[in-house]
């Protein structure tokens, strides 16, 4: 029995509807349908959980089995694919952790050469002062990433620790150049300057940039789970997630293997401040270039 018009028109709209069929593609033979193009598609999704993978597909021809109540794409509903691009991410946050942690303990190798520069302060309570600052941190860092995103929380934590790196090194460290300019004439002041070396910043400067660091390491110590399930498949996670936490203990190793061979003296003390203000700025500036929020499309179902 051929159909009415009318009666073929409500066929159409039934399974648009129900989502039973490609809409672009459906076409009876017995009628003379043309392919129908969808700005937006009713069909509504329920019982899966949005993942946040969005992207406007406004006006083109989709399938609306993949399409959410909004229109946009239910991204759940794709197949899972992983990106290159995971490997980056997890090498910043590795590296911005195992140079957190180089920072905390990077006098604990030569404790007897910071307390002679800087009399009256022990080595051991600026690392305590580190670890303090830690922990209060801890208590700010989930909201702020489940307010900004990833990507900002880490860029700005690493901006902090480069900050915080160069209050703890001044920036004579750059050479002539910057001297040369009168950049960072002023950050020791002359009796700081008489009693330690020309070179060393004064203690409140020192204790300015721990405090700064330390407030910046947790969003490198407490976010790899969140990296790991955002970029990796299922079976690496846990190994994504191992190897960002284990690049805290590179650091802390790293703090005795070069403090103990460069801090012997204030000046090699102040040359060792130095090259952890540099190696934070190149990492720092890699993670403003190439650190991203998430990828295109999740990595697992």
């Amino acid at each position: 029995m051929m159909l009415s018009i009318s009666r073929r028109n409500a066929l159409v709209l039934i399974l648009t509807l129900t989502g039973s069929a490609i809409v672009s593609g459906f076409a009876p033979a017995s009628t003379n349908l043309k392919p129908i193009r969808l700005t937006s598609a009713p069909y509504a999704i329920t019982g899966k959980r949005s993942l946040g993978y969005s992207k406007s597909m406004n006006s083109i021809i989709v399938d609306t089995r993949l399409q959410s109540s909004n229109g946009d794409i239910d991204y759940s509903k794709m197949e899972p694919k992983v990106y290159d691009q995971r490997w980056i991410q997890l090498a910043y946050l590795s590296l911005l952790a195992l140079l957190s942690d180089w920072i905390c303990f990077a006098v604990a190798a030569a404790p007897s050469t910071y307390e002679a520069a800087y009399a009256g302060h022990s080595a051991a309570s600026l690392i305590d002062i580190f670890l303090f600052t830690n922990v209060a941190s801890c208590f700010i860092v989930s909201d702020t990433v489940k307010k900004y995103g990833l990507e900002t929380a880490i860029k700005g934590a690493s901006a902090l620790m480069a900050v915080g790196c160069f209050f703890r090194s001044g920036v004579g460290v750059f050479g002539g150049f910057l001297g040369a300019l009168g950049v960072g004439a002023a950050t020791a002041d002359p009796a700081a300057a008489a009693q330690v070396g020309a070179d060393l910043v004064p203690f409140w400067s020192v204790l300015t940039g721990t405090i700064m660091v330390g407030a910046a390491q947790p969003f490198f110590q407490c976010t790899p789970p969140m990296l790991s399930a955002t970029w990796f498949a299922s079976d690496e996670r846990a190994t994504s997630t191992a190897i960002a936490l284990n690049f805290n203990q590179i650091g802390i190793a790293t703090a005795f293997l070069v403090g103990g061979e460069m801090a012997t003296s204030p000046d090699g003390l102040a040359n060792y401040f130095g090259v952890i203000s540099v190696a934070c700025a190149l990492v720092t500036l890699g993670t403003f270039a190439q650190f991203q929020n998430e990828p295109p499309s999740p990595p697992s179902s």
